[in-house]
């Protein structure tokens, strides 16, 4: 009875796109709003995980959109290492203050930051020079504007 599907693993972004093809209903990942939006805002998109796999998803979502609209741009790849570790532990606010450091240091070789993980979407970080792009928002403004067009 579902009126649109958001898959929130961004490990399984190519599974959504091929369960597309069988929905009656609109499938899409939590990180496709986020790569289109990155795509359309800068030549040097950098994405920041907390986990090393993590940014991997999302570029290949960023190479998809970069080719349907024709740009060339360049993925720069950085991890909180150890953040998702301390999230674990239950240590939110040591785990903020690690992503907030490295996006401030990729913050200076890019144009625009996606966050690779809803883990990530509560960070409330100060003004790092870029715009910063999280799936958890982006995501269920999309499910808004699928739900509810115009």
């Amino acid at each position: 009875g579902a009126d649109v599907c958001m898959v929130t693993c961004t490990s399984v972004n190519q599974a959504a796109a091929y369960a597309r093809r069988f929905a009656h209903i609109p499938v899409f990942n939590l990180d496709e709003p986020v790569a289109r939006a990155a795509v359309a805002m800068g030549g040097r998109i950098g994405v920041l995980g907390t986990l090393p796999t993590s940014p991997g998803a999302i570029v290949r979502l960023v190479d998809e959109e970069s080719a349907r609209q024709g740009k060339k741009l360049q993925c720069v790849t950085a991890v909180a290492a150890g953040a998702f570790d301390v999230l674990c532990a239950g240590d939110r606010k040591k785990h903020d203050e690690m992503v907030e450091e490295a996006l401030h240091k990729l913050a200076k070789e890019v144009d625009v930051i996606a966050f690779s993980q809803i883990s990530m979407s509560l960070v409330a970080h100060g003004d790092c020079g870029v715009p910063v792009l999280k799936i958890g928002t982006s995501g269920f403004d999309e499910a808004k504007k699928l739900l509810f067009p115009g």
